[in-house]
């Protein structure tokens, strides 16, 4: 697999990934390169990974053909239905994919997808399982254009050949810092250039302050907020604690050790601000059970003395 791939892999994941983009951007902004990046949308990509091409790659990069075979037989004749309580739909013969929820399902898609490196070189790439960010710089803004509309157009026919589909709809593409490029062109289709777009599930914006990415996280926690006082009716207060630090906290920490030390002091303030908010229900929620616990315990204690 290539060393761009940071999903399945020991020692990487989504932080190692963007570290590596926002370092390469920012690096080439700082040699005053014009920088574009642009993020693929595939469609269903873990579903039609195909058994054929999938073992002549393997066979190309001196797989043991019989480890090849094995695969190849594991890939095979397989059936498939979807269950819903006690209904059943008819079995299907499943002929694509690389078998999702098992443990060798993403290690056959990176060595599906391992040759995307050469395929858009010499640019920058980062992928985690089947989302992928390429980084192009230049020198001048038309020539630019000029590369991101070879490469997406390599990067298509590539797509094409394995047997996936690009969305290029839901291609995002921007230009960092200062530029005049308000759109590119991928074939005869236009493509507007963004201010900001959304990088497994990070959004980084033209100058990389983070304010897209903080506005929104926000805005997604004010939101999940409103929610939460409803449940608080219905729920117990130690299933309220377990809500705020998987929905809120998780939230507000992904990604940070990429982002949060490159805000501005505004920025880091509203994000505190949210952060010490919720850490103060949180703590009330606690003393709250705690309270209940010994309310509860104090009347089992009293009803004990007056059967004394």
């Amino acid at each position: 697999m290539g060393s761009s791939q940071h999903g399945f892999r020991s020692g990487h994941g989504t932080n190692t990934a963007l570290s590596t983009l926002v370092s390469k951007i920012s690096y080439e902004v700082v040699s005053k390169k014009k920088v574009l990046c642009y993020s693929a949308d595939l469609t269903a990509a873990f579903d039609l990974l195909q058994k054929e091409i999938r073992a002549d790659i393997s066979i190309k990069k001196g797989i043991d053909p019989g480890l090849t075979k094995l695969i190849l037989n594991y890939l095979t004749d397989r059936q498939g239905y979807v269950q819903i309580g006690n209904f059943r739909s008819c079995v299907r013969w499943i002929e694509l994919g690389c078998v999702q929820g098992s443990i060798l399902g993403p290690f056959l898609f990176n060595v599906y997808t391992s040759e995307f490196e050469k395929v858009v070189s010499p640019w920058h790439v980062v992928s985690y399982s089947d989302d992928a960010c390429v980084t192009i710089a230049g020198e001048s803004e038309s020539g630019l254009a000029l590369e991101f509309s070879e490469t997406i157009s390599k990067h298509s026919e590539w797509l094409s050949s394995l047997g996936m589909v690009c969305n290029q709809q839901k291609t995002e593409v921007v230009v960092f810092g200062n530029h005049g490029v308000k759109e590119v062109r991928c074939g005869n289709q236009i493509i507007p250039v963004s201010t900001h777009m959304k990088a497994l599930g990070v959004w980084i914006d033209k100058d990389l302050k983070w304010d897209v990415q903080v506005d929104n996280l926000i805005k997604k926690c004010r939101s999940l907020g409103f929610g939460v006082r409803y449940l608080n009716i219905f729920l117990s207060q130690s299933e309220m604690r377990r809500i705020f630090l998987s929905h809120f906290i998780s939230k507000l920490t992904y990604g940070c050790p990429v982002w949060y030390s490159a805000t501005s002091y505004d920025l880091r303030a509203r994000i505190r601000s949210i952060y010490y908010l919720y850490i103060f229900v949180i703590f009330c929620l606690f003393v709250c059970l705690l309270v209940g616990l010994f309310a509860n315990l104090q009347g089992k204690w009293t009803q004990k003395l007056q059967e004394l």
